[in-house]
């Protein structure tokens, strides 16, 4: 994985991020890909860490079981396409608060946009 770390003295860029799959049992609908930036501190651990995360993916029809995928992004179908942006705050040591949208298509023509807005509270013991 390529990882470049470059600090700024306002924004740490932490990584830029490819996924790519094949499914090689059919031949058709059957690639898929993750691509993803996150700036802002390299773990969200302490009070007033943050991260700002944004990743585009792709994922056509036959390239992955649709019980594996992500269940958040158009309810974990796959033939799917579309954008993923989340800010992470860290409220205290390991409970931090995370928003996320999801903005995705599917590839049938017809089928309608999914737009998911979600909060979640994260306590790591």
């Amino acid at each position: 994985m390529f990882r470049p770390d470059i600090y700024l003295p306002f924004l740490y860029f932490n990584y830029f991020k490819t996924n790519y799959i094949k499914n090689i049992r059919v031949n058709r609908d059957n690639e898929g890909y993750v691509l993803g930036l996150k700036f802002g501190s390299e773990k969200v651990s302490n009070s007033g860490d943050f991260q700002i995360v944004y990743n585009y993916r792709e994922l056509k029809k036959d390239a992955w079981l649709d019980s594996y995928s992500d269940s958040d992004f158009y309810s974990g179908r796959t033939g799917v396409y579309g954008s993923k942006y989340s800010f992470i705050y860290g409220l205290g040591e390991n409970f931090n608060l995370t928003s996320s949208y999801f903005f995705a298509k599917s590839f049938k023509t017809g089928d309608k946009k999914e737009k998911l807005f979600q909060v979640d509270v994260n306590l790591k013991f």
